[in-house]
C-alpha cells in the first residue's frame, strides 16, 4: 500500500489540458506539476468559477486507489485578478481602466 493512501494531502499544479470533464455527477481532471507528473482528481462538488485548463489549482483531500478524492478545490489566479464586484464598483465611480 502507498504510504500516502488515506492521508489528508494538499496538491498543487495546473489543470492538464483536455482533462477537465463532468462525469456521473463529479468533476474529473488531472493536475500536472512542473516536472510533468500528474494525478487524476475527482471532485463531487461545484468547481470554483476560476478553474480552467492550463491554469493553477490547489486540491485538498485523500489519495484512494491512485485517484485523488478532492474535498476542497482552490483556483489560483494571477496578480491582475480582481473580483467582479470590485470592477463594478470602479466602473460605477468612473475609475475603471480595464477593457
Amino acid at each position: 500500500m502507498n504510504e500516502l493512501e488515506n492521508k489528508y494531502l494538499r496538491v498543487g499544479g495546473l489543470v492538464k489540458e483536455n482533462s477537465l470533464k463532468f462525469i456521473d455527477g463529479s468533476w474529473v481532471f488531472e493536475v500536472i506539476d512542473q516536472n510533468k507528473n500528474s494525478i487524476n482528481v475527482v471532485f463531487s462538488k461545484t468547481l470554483p468559477n476560476l478553474v480552467e485548463e492550463k491554469k493553477g489549482i490547489i486540491v485538498e483531500g485523500k489519495l484512494v486507489n491512485n485517484t485523488f478524492i478532492a474535498e476542497i478545490v482552490l483556483a489560483k489566479h494571477d496578480e491582475n485578478y480582481m473580483p467582479q464586484s470590485a470592477i463594478d464598483k470602479l466602473k460605477e465611480e468612473g475609475k475603471w481602466r480595464g477593457d
